[in-house]
């Protein structure tokens, strides 16, 4: 799994225990999230490691995921119909 779909999947997913996690996105990407602060993690009172997504992330992955608008659909129709 790339760094990116790491990334789109903890936001989607927002929170859940440490282990599943790193089976699902592994180890490597997991250490980078934390350490870029997108994945917050915690301790359950059942004595379990959860993580949490954090709002660092979303607001890095806004951008990408940014709705073409109407205006930008026909801009970008016309530019490749004159260039």
């Amino acid at each position: 799994m790339t760094k990116r779909e790491a990334m789109e999947y903890v936001y989607t997913s927002h929170n859940g225990y440490v282990e599943d996690i790193k089976q699902k996105i592994g180890e490597e990407n997991f250490k980078a999230l934390t350490l870029l602060g997108f994945i917050k993690r915690g301790k359950e009172s059942s004595n379990r490691d959860s993580w949490k997504s954090t709002n660092s992330l979303e607001q890095f992955l806004k951008p990408y995921n940014k709705e073409v608008s109407l205006f930008d659909k026909i801009r970008f129709y016309l530019n490749n119909k004159i260039g």
